[in-house]
């Protein structure tokens, strides 16, 4: 797989195998849902660093076309047109989205529901 230069691949504060990073290749050009875990923080001010907590877990989901599948990232794109004889294949609203945040991608039906 293009993009793919180690046996493993250190991202998010876990080691990906080489399996699990091409498990998301077979959602390349599928509309999917993608439920992953973002950051959270920026507290205003400054803060006594005993006082300072973790939060909470802020889990997104994003809807949208998987454009490319890279050692470290699934890109997708919430709007998608393909080429014509008018134009080029064209997106936007592009998202990159850390593998290592991801917690569940699933392909999506033309209505818009989860294939299994």
């Amino acid at each position: 797989m293009p993009g793919i230069s180690r046996a493993r691949r250190w991202s998010g504060g876990r080691c990906l195998s080489m399996a699990e990073v091409m498990k998301y290749e077979k959602f390349l050009d599928k509309e999917v849902r993608v439920e992953w875990q973002d950051s959270y923080g920026v507290q205003p001010g400054w803060q006594p660093v005993d006082d300072i907590t973790a939060g909470y877990k802020q889990v997104i989901t994003s809807w949208g076309r998987v454009l490319k599948v890279t050692d470290a990232a699934v890109v997708l794109a919430h709007n998608y047109a393909a080429e014509t004889e008018c134009t080029l294949e064209q997106a936007n609203g592009i998202m990159t989205i850390p593998l290592a945040c991801i917690i569940r991608i699933n392909e999506l039906t033309s209505y818009g529901q989860d294939v299994g």
